[in-house]
């Protein structure tokens, strides 16, 4: 299956939640290709900087939309999931995964301005399943929510708006260990601190409506 996090708002959290997928994935004992699809290479890093203990997905570095699509389908065939983290605006390769994928995902941040960017990438999601006869199968999340907030009440209203493209997949909460965990070389699964398996708990929620 070729999943990909998608949205046209940078610092949304896609590499976060695309690398602690991924993690999740192998600790399954699934196989697991990483496509580093943006420029900034930020996926490629946290996954090199894994602490030597801590077991790597394959990582395929591509930025450029012909290689992408060439070699997608024969890469993806030798694993069980192929994860895309995708760049954080709308180019040409940003496209081409919304043909390629079988599941996109959105992370949205809840404030007035990350929703107001991400109506762009559901406009977008929204001509390619027209396109496709419905498919890719699309999953909006909240990321880095303060809970129990109004930004958070307002964002979940906004998104049920769009429940014809987009299902509503849950929401990840702002936790100081998420943040820490590139920098820790890890991820929250690999943790030992009380917030880290609060995350990891948060994440595993998430994570199960992805393979529904």
């Amino acid at each position: 299956m070729i999943s990909a996090f998608v949205n046209a708002k940078g610092g949304c959290g896609k590499t976060t939640t695309c690398v602690h997928w991924a993690r999740h994935l192998m600790l399954q004992q699934h196989t697991v290709c990483l496509v580093d699809a943006d420029a900034q290479g930020s996926s490629s890093r946290w996954v090199s900087g894994f602490q030597p203990t801590i077991q790597k997905p394959d990582v395929w570095r591509v930025t450029d939309p012909d290689e992408l699509i060439d070699g997608i389908n024969t890469r993806s065939e030798k694993y069980d999931f192929t994860l895309i983290d995708a760049p954080g605006a709308l180019e040409e390769i940003q496209r081409i995964i919304l043909i390629i994928a079988d599941l996109i995902l959105v992370p949205i941040q809840p404030n007035a301005m990350d929703m107001a960017a991400s109506q762009k990438t559901i406009k977008v999601i929204t001509s390619a399943r027209s396109f496709r006869g419905g498919k890719p199968r699309a999953i909006a999340f909240l990321n880095r929510v303060e809970t129990n907030t109004r930004l958070a009440t307002e964002a979940k209203k906004a998104l049920d708006t769009v429940t014809e493209t987009l299902q509503y997949g849950g929401e990840i909460p702002n936790r100081q260990a998420i943040a820490r965990a590139m920098g820790e070389g890890n991820t929250v699964f690999d943790a030992k601190s009380k917030g880290a398996r609060d995350a990891a708990e948060r994440y595993q929620q998430l994570f199960q409506g992805f393979h529904l």
